[in-house]
């Protein structure tokens, strides 16, 4: 008897001090080997002259930074080392929304405990399957439908780090498409010879692009398919003011250079109707149209439209060239 009261002395001790080394309170064994504990990262958001339309539905009040929610995709690659090559099939697609100053991940990411570097790409507007085709086989993206409004941003690709280094990654994004500013100003006869503005037109301007990424700056190649491109409508009449209005657009890349590529901008008003407008035809942009330039476009209405193209920012650029178009 004695032997078993010992022997359950003895199994009760052993319990306790098994609890005790399981203790909430003893650090023992929460990471078995902290260097593959998870390290979250981190991103900072840049942007180059974000434009409002870019910025819809909340617009930014300052053009370098991404408005609030702003929606994007980021493209995803864990590589051993600094110099990528891409494997297509690797491709991870991250959701995240852009702020001002920073990009929050729908869900939190973490680096390779193995120590790989993780790379992203950046794209705005992100890919829906339907006007916007992401091809996972040579990396490229298809856009369909461009109204002129849409800015298309994409941040090459950017070396985010490895797991030791947890300062947040800068990832910039820049302008895909040019942008055309058409200007129009004139004096009060011009207002008794044109009438008011009703509407602007760029005809047959491409309305598709693909976007082929790589390791190096993207490529952009204009399609077949074009349509005519709404600038300004008012079914009142806009007059002529000697202070000026300004009218963006967004357009693909590569117009403005030579009689195949030039820019034809029909404009009608309560003068010259939809039967009879006015038309203006820019084929003399040198290097034609570059993406994240804009081309300003002033339209003069005197006894006669005298207009001068040049580049605004976007990006600065000097070139500029003169057009006249006698009055009907």
């Amino acid at each position: 008897m004695k032997t078993l009261v010992l022997s359950m002395i003895s199994i009760a001790a052993t319990v306790a001090a098994m609890t005790a080394c399981t203790s909430e309170s003893d650090p023992v064994d929460e990471i078995v080997n902290p260097k593959d504990a998870k390290v979250e990262i981190k991103l900072n958001a840049g942007v180059v002259d974000v434009t409002t339309k870019a910025a819809d539905p909340t617009d930014s009040a300052d053009k370098t930074k991404f408005a609030a929610n702003t929606k994007v995709k980021l493209l995803r690659w864990d590589i051993t080392g600094t110099t990528p090559t891409l494997d297509w099939s690797q491709v991870k697609e991250v959701n995240a929304t852009a702020g001002a100053n920073d990009i929050t991940f729908d869900e939190p990411q973490y680096y390779p405990t193995n120590g790989d570097h993780t790379y992203f790409m950046g794209l705005y507007p992100a890919p829906d399957e339907v006007n916007i085709l992401l091809n996972k086989e040579n990396g490229s993206i298809e856009f369909k439908e461009l109204d002129g409004k849409t800015d298309i941003l994409n941040a090459r690709l950017t070396d985010a780090g490895d797991k030791t280094n947890t300062t947040p990654k800068n990832i910039q994004f820049k302008h895909i498409l040019s942008q055309i500013n058409i200007n129009l100003t004139g004096n009060e006869t011009a207002q008794k010879t044109f009438g008011d503005i009703k509407k602007i037109t760029l005809t047959n301007i491409p309305c598709d692009i693909t976007l082929t990424l790589g390791t190096a700056a993207p490529s952009v190649t204009p399609g077949n398919t074009t349509k005519d491109l709404t600038v300004m409508e008012s079914a009142e009449g806009e007059a002529l003011t000697a202070e000026g209005k300004n009218y963006p657009v967004m357009i693909t890349p590569s117009l403005g250079s030579g009689e195949a590529n030039k820019i034809v901008i029909k404009i009608e008003t309560t003068v010259y109707d939809s039967t009879n407008p006015l038309e203006v035809e820019v084929k003399d942009i040198t290097e034609g149209t570059q993406s994240g330039v804009a081309n300003k476009i002033n339209l003069t209405f005197k006894d006669k439209i005298s207009v001068t193209t040049g580049i605004s920012p976007w990006e600065n650029n000097t070139q500029d060239s003169n057009h006249e178009i006698e009055n009907k």
